[in-house]
């Protein structure tokens, strides 16, 4: 039987994420309209963010960005939507590193960076074609060690 303490409590977004939020925020945060054209896949991961942040209202989330994700919103070709990912991510990393100075379970940047760097020395993900996929997918991975559950 799972107990409450089990429950991961932070999550980790990955910049397709963050899109995918920011283009949906409407729906997610107001209780907009679906948007018309939206695929099967799409509407389940519509309606999945949907509760994960109508659970959030009530629960102590830890959301996470990484370093990988904010250089990946830098370089957005996209003026308008780069701006709004500014903004929104800028305000996820200055709450999370608030919560990193109060947290005594969270790894030290050494830590995470050598969980990543062994990750990413392992070449297991190198069957993906973009560096930059399996740098954030390493990422995930090194924050699930310490107890963070991870959103793709």
């Amino acid at each position: 039987m799972s107990r409450f303490e089990d429950i991961p409590g932070r999550a980790f977004l990955d910049t397709s994420c963050l899109n995918f939020i920011v283009e949906n925020g409407e729906y997610l945060f107001n209780g907009g309209k679906v948007p018309e054209r939206v695929t099967e896949r799409q509407y389940s991961d519509l309606t999945s963010f949907y509760n994960i942040f109508r659970i959030g209202e009530r629960a102590f989330w830890q959301i996470i960005v990484s370093t990988t994700s904010f250089e990946e919103v830098w370089n957005s070709s996209d003026r308008k939507k780069r701006s709004i990912l500014e903004n929104w991510v800028s305000e996820i990393w200055i709450y999370w590193n608030e919560l990193l100075k109060d947290c005594d379970d969270m790894p030290s940047n050494y830590e995470f960076q050598i969980k990543k760097e062994k990750c990413l020395q392992s070449e297991k993900l190198n069957i993906l074609p973009d560096k930059t996929d399996r740098i954030l997918i390493c990422e995930a991975i090194a924050t699930l060690w310490f107890g963070i559950i991870c959103f793709f």
